[in-house]
């Protein structure tokens, strides 16, 4: 089995397209290496259904919106030893509707962007 092909095996949610902010990009140019590695591993663990940071309240909301459809949101901090959360992140997946139809949006964005 390829990587690609057990990741969408233990993925428990449809990230569909995936886009970006602008504060996410830039974080990405701020810190080239160490982010990019901190954004793949987000994203895995989202898909996988590690909610991270979120509150139980939102991690119930996100285990209801995985058989409903219903919006699904992750927080991971980009440093655990900074009280900084200017590049933690943000992983929200909904549907949406776009001029082609419904589809799935994965967005990963700073919390400062919502």
């Amino acid at each position: 089995m390829s990587k690609i092909e057990t990741i969408k095996a233990l993925a428990t949610v449809d990230i569909g397209q995936l886009v970006m902010t602008v504060g996410v990009e830039e974080a990405s140019k701020k810190y080239p290496e160490k982010f990019t590695q901190f954004l793949s591993k987000s994203l895995f663990r989202h898909m996988t259904g590690d909610w991270g940071e979120v509150d139980d309240k939102d991690k119930e909301l996100n285990q209801e919106a995985l058989t409903t459809g219903d919006r699904v949101m992750s927080w991971y901090k980009f440093d655990e030893e900074s009280q900084d959360d200017e590049v933690d992140l943000w992983v929200m997946t909904e549907t949406t509707e776009t001029p082609s139809g419904t589809g799935i949006v994965t967005t990963m964005l700073l919390p400062s962007e919502y």
